[in-house]
């Protein structure tokens, strides 16, 4: 569906733009490399704490939980408290949706090699 950069080594599903990266996370694929322009957009994640995923998750759905009790539920103040830049945020939101942005969060885990330009995402077990 990717083209010929679709698999690497049989496991990992390699894409570069967002309509890629949702497709991927739909199906749930295992281990997912984002590569290019997506992958600088998104390196921010790599950075982020269980803490700071929770309030973000929070911010962007409206909801409030005994994962982000610690912190007030107010997406400037909180992401600002835990040290993301709503900034980032708001711009990945826009870039990718919010619905993908909390399916990467919540079921991924995410590394980011900086040299390369690339992302993986690991999906939760």
């Amino acid at each position: 569906m990717f083209g010929k950069n679709k698999k690497d080594n049989g496991n990992v599903t390699i894409v570069t733009t967002k309509e890629q990266l949702k497709t991927a996370v739909n199906r749930k694929d295992t281990c997912i490399e984002v590569r290019g322009d997506l992958a600088k957009k998104m390196n921010w994640m790599a950075k982020l704490s269980k803490k700071k995923i929770a309030l973000i998750i929070a911010c962007l759905t409206g909801t409030t939980g005994a994962a982000v009790a610690a912190a007030p539920v107010t997406a400037g103040a909180s992401l600002a408290a835990a040290g993301v830049a709503s900034a980032d945020v708001m711009s990945i939101v826009l870039i990718l949706g919010g619905i993908v942005v909390i399916a990467i969060l919540n079921n991924y885990d995410i590394e980011a090699d900086a040299v390369n330009k690339v992302l993986k995402l690991t999906k939760n077990k």
